[in-house]
């Protein structure tokens, strides 16, 4: 990206931290609305589902326990923490010897794609995309009436303070995001889109930034 949000940039609208997330996972969505989706909508009200069940999201106990534990920094976060710890010291050799001890294709390319950014992640790990995954569950958890809109806006607010803690600007929180996805999809590509509904996440945010900009100066 040319430019750089910045963090303040969101603060006018906190729900937009996860704008991105909710184009890459989702076909048709509704951005400037509080849930993203519609909940009247069958076709939305199902995606919804399809979503919250890859995350074992079952009922509003399991919403909120997902949501509490991502903001402590729990799941996709503490992996990439407990990674890191593990290869942070190692030389290319002792971390080839190392890789090849994991079981399955899907760790070791976790694995390999950490290990050249563990210096650079190590006060942070993924936290900008357990944030903006938060943000994600906790808008479209509305469409399916396990949190009102009140509380979505109260808790994004309470979020931006967390973002705006961990990272200096827009374009740092968006990289974190998108290590995020290539750690989730286990992928070495750079854009990977195996869950896309409209491509790489990079080209959605720059769209997005188009749009900010344009709007900025209109």
């Amino acid at each position: 990206m040319s430019e750089c949000i910045a963090l303040s940039s969101f603060l006018d609208n906190p729900k937009s931290i996860s704008n991105g997330l909710l184009l890459y996972y989702f076909q048709d969505v509704l951005l400037d609305t509080p849930f993203g989706l519609d909940p009247n909508n069958e076709e939305h009200v199902f995606d919804a589902q399809r979503f919250m069940q890859m995350h074992k999201i079952k009922n509003s106990k399991s919403f909120r326990v997902f949501l509490h534990n991502l903001k402590k920094g729990d799941y996709f976060h503490v992996h990439v923490k407990d990674i890191v710890d593990e290869i942070y010291h190692l030389d290319e050799v002792a971390f080839t010897e190392h890789v090849e001890q994991q079981k399955g294709a899907y760790l070791r390319n976790r694995y390999r794609l950490l290990y050249p950014q563990r210096y650079a992640i190590v006060g942070y790990g993924i936290l900008g995309f357990n944030y903006a995954l938060y943000s994600l569950v906790c808008r479209i958890g509305g469409v399916l009436g396990y949190i009102t809109e009140k509380e979505v806006h109260t808790r994004h607010c309470e979020l931006f303070e967390y973002i705006s803690r961990a990272f200096v600007n827009g374009r740092e929180l968006q990289e974190n995001i998108m290590l995020g996805i290539q750690f989730y999809e286990a992928s070495l590509q750079a854009c990977p889109t195996s869950f896309s509904r409209k491509g790489s996440y990079w080209n959605i945010v720059r769209e997005l930034q188009n749009d900010q900009l344009n709007s900025n100066h209109s």
